[in-house]
């Protein structure tokens, strides 16, 4: 079960998140704003990332670190559940393995980028997040992905790509 601490520090609020299941990792955010949890919700609102990713280890290494980073992140191991989850829920970004188990993350990434279309929703950034080579980059951007990062990726770069794409919420 996920508790919440949090300490005023003069004109700061600092929320630490933990989930008993998920070891050491914490999310860490301040804010300006002294209007409590419902703020620091709508921050993390415009933080959250779809990972989609088959590979357990990866998954947790990704969530770890990003949430780290103050990112709010929901795992799908699929690309079926990455088009149910996308259909649901408000993402600011997608980072999308292209080796998933039922469908390649392009084909995800195109069926993405149709249902914008279809729907006239707003533009997603969808960034590849896989151990394929730069030889693959071209067939992502085809697909209509945004960027292409390379695993294993370093935390700190892979922040700075995010934050090109959904801007500087910190």
């Amino acid at each position: 079960m996920p508790y919440v601490t949090y300490a005023n520090s003069l004109d700061k609020l600092t929320y630490l998140n933990s989930n008993n299941n998920n070891g050491n990792c914490f999310e860490h955010v301040e804010t300006e704003d002294h209007q409590g949890q419902g703020e620091t919700q709508r921050l993390l609102q415009k933080r959250k990332i779809l990972v989609v990713e088959d590979n357990l280890i990866n998954q947790k290494v990704a969530k770890c670190l990003l949430e780290g980073k103050g990112y709010q992140v929901e795992i799908a191991p699929t690309g079926q559940t990455a088009l149910e989850l996308y259909q649901t829920n408000n993402y600011s970004i997608i980072l999308m393995d292209l080796g998933l188990p039922d469908m390649p993350g392009t084909e995800v990434t195109r069926q993405i980028r149709m249902i914008e279309q279809a729907k006239s929703s707003d533009h997603i950034p969808i960034v590849a997040l896989t151990a394929n080579s730069i030889e693959a980059k071209p067939a992502c951007l085809a697909s209509g992905m945004d960027d292409f990062s390379v695993k294993p990726f370093e935390i700190d770069r892979l922040d700075q790509l995010i934050q090109i794409w959904i801007g500087n919420s910190k």
